[in-house]
């Protein structure tokens, strides 16, 4: 049987070499990511020795990897515009591209010349927009909303985590009456799944 490393570090190189499949750089991100944000340790580098107690949860953590798993479901946790995320599967996976929509509507929409914007997030999920745009516009007043109870279940544990004031609301936008009951909004914004319908 493999000896276990005893330092942080090397749990780092064992799991990255687990993960080579992946290829060198997703390995390295792999493990990093289940070290710092699976299990809360500070750095996957680190020379200082591996808390022990913690080698059965990484190592279900790995087979859930390996079994093909998504990492951010593996470790309930993924990064959006600087701000940690909680992650399972009442929500889609905030995807990085999804932040340069966020970046648009930032240049778009300066704060000076637009310091009280009332915004609407249709299909927020996990709050990622919702919750990116708030931290960066305390100002505005941001409704998001979502068809499922559970993903807005999701996105207010972000938003308390986070300690930002968003409106959730549970509505289905196709509701003839959607809009009209909901108000008038300065900004809709929206990032709908792609999902194939099968």
């Amino acid at each position: 049987m493999q000896q276990l490393p005893e330092d942080i570090r090397g749990v780092f190189a064992y799991l990255a070499e687990a993960f080579v499949p992946f290829g060198k750089y997703e390995a390295e991100a792999i493990a990093r990511a289940l070290i710092e944000d699976g299990l809360q340790l500070p750095n996957a580098r680190s020379p200082k020795p591996f808390p022990f107690e913690l080698w059965p949860r990484l190592l279900q953590m790995q087979e859930e990897v390996l079994q093909g798993r998504p990492v951010a479901y593996v470790c309930g946790k993924t990064w959006f515009y600087g701000l940690p995320i909680r992650c399972d599967e009442r929500a889609l996976i905030p995807r990085p591209e999804t932040e340069e929509m966020v970046n648009a509507i930032l240049e778009d929409f300066p704060q000076q010349a637009f310091p009280d914007l009332k915004v609407l997030d249709i299909g927020t999920g996990t709050g990622c927009i919702a919750l990116a745009l708030k931290s960066q516009r305390p100002d505005w007043e941001i409704t998001a909303v979502d068809v499922s109870k559970a993903a807005l279940a999701l996105a207010r544990e972000n938003a308390n985590a986070l300690n930002l004031s968003i409106n959730f609301v549970q509505d289905d936008l196709l509701r003839p009456d959607f809009l009209s009951e909901q108000g008038a909004f300065d900004l809709i914004v929206s990032n709908p799944p792609y999902i194939p319908p099968s």
